[in-house]
């Protein structure tokens, strides 16, 4: 059980990675000495994981400097649990990342983060979801022809979720073993291969998994993530490119980033020959 919830957690943190590099830069055309960066922060409270924020600096549109500067040594990072009332002052490890290790999420607790930056306190404020309900698929073990691009004969899996409220939902399906050690469905040279893949945020209940997703055969985890609304909007917001500068979404005060909720409930699949 501690490994899938390490897995879960660690998977999450290296998907979200990827909506978080919208906030690397910001849209301000101008860079003046008048205008300070601001703090652009990362912090995804992952019901029944520590606490963890990672802070950096932004970079300007107009900048040389491509580098990421983190912002380290804060001694005022500070999680406020809105039900009990209780602070938690976070701790500096190295590499703009503050933790606390003896405190985990609380699904449906509410949590404000906050800290000053350059005499501005920077705040946010976000409600852990609840883990989803009623997860079912249609089989754990599917069977995929190997070295064949005609798989249609082969079943999709479908995954069904509870889903009264309207609520965001995003599906990774993760292999839980390295690549390194399976064997490929397809070994063709030209074929991309991938050990993940995943959706949008979608307000449905259910989702469709196609046999051509998948790359390898092993075992595989189809992680069922409940995520905020503001989450979803940047999940399918990131359409920023040189043509079309806007300013990232963000729901930090003072500041830029993400400070949303996650829970995650989680079935085990086998791809067979």
């Amino acid at each position: 059980m501690k490994r899938r919830i390490d897995i879960m957690y660690y998977t999450i943190v290296f998907t979200l990675i990827i909506v978080a590099g919208l906030f690397a830069t910001s849209c301000k055309k101008d860079v003046t000495a008048a205008y300070v960066a601001k703090p652009v922060v990362q912090a995804y409270m992952v019901a029944n994981q520590p606490f963890s924020v990672y802070i950096k600096q932004e970079i300007l549109i107009g900048s040389t400097d491509t580098t990421t500067h983190t912002i380290d040594g804060l001694n005022n990072v500070t999680i406020t649990c809105v039900e009990t009332g209780i602070a938690y002052t976070l701790n500096f490890i190295g590499k703009g990342v503050y933790v606390d290790s003896a405190y985990k999420v609380v699904a449906g607790n509410t949590y404000n983060l906050s800290f000053t930056f350059n005499g501005t306190v920077v705040s946010a404020t976000t409600k852990v979801p609840t883990k989803p309900t009623g997860v079912s698929i249609s089989a754990t073990t599917l069977s995929i022809p190997a070295n064949t691009y005609d798989i249609s004969a082969v079943t999709p899996l479908t995954l069904d979720w509870s889903n009264p409220y309207n609520d965001y939902f995003l599906l990774l399906v993760q292999l839980t073993n390295g690549a390194d050690t399976l064997s490929p469905i397809d070994t063709s040279s030209h074929f991309h291969r991938h050990s993940f893949f995943r959706n949008q945020p979608v307000q449905t209940n259910t989702s469709q998994i196609s046999p051509r997703d998948f790359s390898y055969y092993g075992n595989y985890y189809a992680i069922l993530y409940k995520v905020n609304a503001d989450y979803a909007e940047l999940y399918n917001g990131s359409g920023n490119n040189s043509q079309n500068l806007t300013q990232p979404i963000s729901d930090i005060k003072n500041g830029l980033g993400m400070f949303s909720g996650i829970n995650a409930d989680t079935i085990q699949v086998s791809i067979t020959q």
